[in-house]
């Protein structure tokens, strides 16, 4: 796997580490590799890219680990590992829930450690003391071992690491997560001051991080969590309540939604700290479904047990608190991985793993020549022309390069993914604005960045509410814009790009939704699984549409009255979303699957899964949704749901 060096974070670290350019560049990296003030200078700007030679003499200068200037910084790991870091991440979020994720936790850790790479020093040792003193802390073990693991991984980025003098550095790595970790040993041990000083000082540094937004975001929510409970414990309830409305604005945005229910929690407790019940136990009982839904059960019991004991209130489950939902065992699937030197190198071979040739690898996407240089080392091409290469492989581009060939390349992504959330969230003015200021950029006016207007377009004019058969055609035309003989008749052995997978859903739905045209829908749904499941190598790349189709695959299934077969499917999806945190495609499945068991004659068995769907779109602020469960219910069950 290729790693590219990061000219922001360069330039953070210095900044943190309080180093001029002239005090850097007298440090003994001059003898050995001379580097002048204005290649720093251009370095710092984005306009340069070191040679890995001075990288590393830049990296010593700095008294740090050269992977720390790269990234990604996992270096030559295996799928299998990857596999592993994902899993632990994801039994991490469950350990205190689950005793079979906590020790899922302790035994991916023991393997970790057996490996060479989190051995030494670096990211990955980083990481490995950050999972360990995380594990620490949830068991509540001797919090003076929890914290000499966290000084020891802080010490391999930021050996100067002050927590007097820290004010909102960049944070960079696991740093974020090590010192959430501190800041829970501090909750636990009641030093609440100290706990709230350094959450605060926690999301300055999260403001100053060199990445993504939706990195600070993912990182942003369980800080802002864990401070609204210490705020709430100190009697700040005004600030808790700025805290949570905060929190929850940013996990509902980009988080995937895990931590919403976290949110809705604590502004009950400081509602009703506040003496303010009315208001208090809608949303204590709100919180409580959140966290059914997502599986989080002894978070849920736990609710359930303060509302009747602190408040003197007993929720009303409708049956929620008997389904037996277990955990999933979560597959994260990666291609392997290799050294490379190159991302050219590394395409290359995934391109020869799915026997396509260059013409088949590139069509509609960018010229055979750009491919070409692409491989070759001699151009590195735009953000949206890797993404769709490495999505026709099945690949999740994130995944093997973290950083853009320039400023122009990052901002044209953020205006594209912000477009697309917009419109996603129905709101059609302000996403139609991004797009038409894409479409007048030279990155969106042909191939794929053209595909992308198109098909936005067709989104925003919601052909899928409308049986008319051109429209059908207009949506095949933005999948033949990437792949010029493209057949419905073959979906399931096309490998489909984003973009193209989006436009056969929307096919699909329009097929299903004329009673004539509906078996082929189905059977053109049940091709696009086929395709995601056979094609796409990276489950998070599969991430992205396959809750959609099988959302969309399961309700028409229903409406077919299939039932046998809607049910597994709907299972599929939500060990899937679990799986992958994804809280916003959960309400949709338990829809589907309540209005499925209600039509088949178990109405006893379909309530909870209506009522976790009711309480799920309250979430994700899918009103309309909120409003056809609401009906449901009241018409087939005579319950008024608040």
């Amino acid at each position: 796997m290729p790693s590219y060096f990061s000219n922001e974070l360069f330039l953070q670290i210095r900044k943190r580490k309080k180093l001029t350019q002239a005090e850097l560049l007298s440090r003994e990296i001059v003898d050995r590799d001379p580097i002048s003030k204005a290649s720093i200078e251009r370095i710092e700007k984005n306009k340069h890219t070191p040679r890995m030679k001075s990288v590393k003499a830049l990296a010593e200068a700095l008294d740090l680990p050269v992977d720390t200037l790269l990234i990604p910084y996992f270096e030559n790991q295996t799928s299998h590992i990857l596999q592993l870091r994902d899993k632990l991440q994801f039994y991490l979020l469950y350990a205190t829930n689950y005793s079979t994720a906590y020790q899922r936790v302790v035994e991916i850790i023991d393997e970790l450690e057996r490996d060479g790479n989190f051995a030494i020093g670096g990211g990955n040792r980083q990481y490995l003391l950050c999972c360990k003193a995380t594990l620490r802390e949830i068991s509540g073990a001797d919090p003076r071992a929890t914290m000499r693991l966290i000084n020891e991984g802080m010490a391999i980025t930021f050996p100067e690491y002050n927590e007097a003098t820290f004010d909102g550095d960049a944070l960079i790595f696991h740093e974020v997560n090590l010192l959430l970790t501190k800041a829970k040993v501090y909750k636990r041990n009641g030093q609440l001051l100290d706990a709230i000083a350094l959450l605060i000082r926690i999301s300055k540094g999260l403001e100053n991080l060199p990445q993504d937004e939706r990195d600070k975001e993912q990182l942003l929510a369980p800080v802002l969590a864990t401070l609204a409970l210490c705020q709430i414990r100190t009697g700040n309830y005004e600030l808790a309540l700025e805290t949570c409305i905060t929190g929850y604005e940013t996990s509902k945005k980009r988080n995937k939604g895990f931590y919403l229910p976290d949110f809705v929690h604590a502004k009950a407790l400081c509602l009703v700290n506040m003496r303010q019940m009315d208001v208090a136990v809608p949303l204590l009982r709100q919180a409580y479904f959140g966290y059914a839904l997502l599986r989080r059960n002894k978070d849920a019991a736990d609710l359930l047990e303060f509302a009747k004991i602190e408040c003197n209130v007993a929720i009303e489950t409708y049956g929620v608190d008997t389904l037996k939902r277990p955990l999933p065992e979560p597959e994260f699937t990666y291609g392997d991985t290799d050294e490379f030197d190159t991302f050219g190198a590394m395409l290359d071979k995934f391109r020869k793993e799915a026997n396509l040739s260059y013409a088949n690898l590139c069509e509609g996407i960018c010229a055979r020549s750009t491919l070409e240089n692409i491989i070759k080392g001699n151009q590195q091409g735009s953000v949206i022309v890797l993404d769709a290469l490495m999505q026709r492989l099945g690949r999740d581009i994130d995944k093997y390069i973290n950083t853009f060939p320039g400023k122009e390349d990052f901002y044209c992504k953020q205006k594209r993914d912000q477009a697309n959330a917009l419109i996603t969230s129905q709101k059609y003015a302000e996403g139609e604005k991004l797009i038409n200021e894409l479409a007048t950029t030279k990155m969106f006016e042909k191939n794929v960045g053209l595909q992308f207007i198109q098909l936005s377009r067709a989104r925003m004019k919601e052909y899928h509410a409308s049986n008319d058969p051109a429209h059908i055609e207009e949506l095949l035309d933005v999948v033949r814009i990437t792949n010029k003989k493209f057949d419905l008749r073959y979906v399931a052995t096309t490998r489909l790009t984003y973009y193209e997978v989006r436009a056969v859903n929307m096919i699909a739905i329009h097929l299903c939704n004329n009673e004539k045209s509906r078996h082929r829908g189905l059977q053109l749904f049940e091709d696009l699984v086929t395709s995601m499941d056979t094609f796409y190598i990276d489950s998070t790349a599969k991430m992205r549409m396959y809750p959609t189709v099988l959302y969309n695959y399961t309700k028409y299934l229903g409406i077919a009255g299939r039932y046998e077969d809607a049910l597994p499917v709907i299972d599929v999806g939500e060990m899937f979303c679990v799986a992958h945190g994804q809280f916003k495609a959960l309400p949709g499945f338990a829809t589907n699957k309540g209005c499925i068991l209600f039509d088949m004659g178990e109405k006893r068995e379909s309530l909870p899964y209506l009522v976790l769907a009711y309480y799920g779109c309250l979430f994700i602020e899918n009103f309309k949704g909120v409003e056809t469960v609401m009906k449901y219910v009241k018409t087939h069950f005579g319950i008024t749901l608040d």
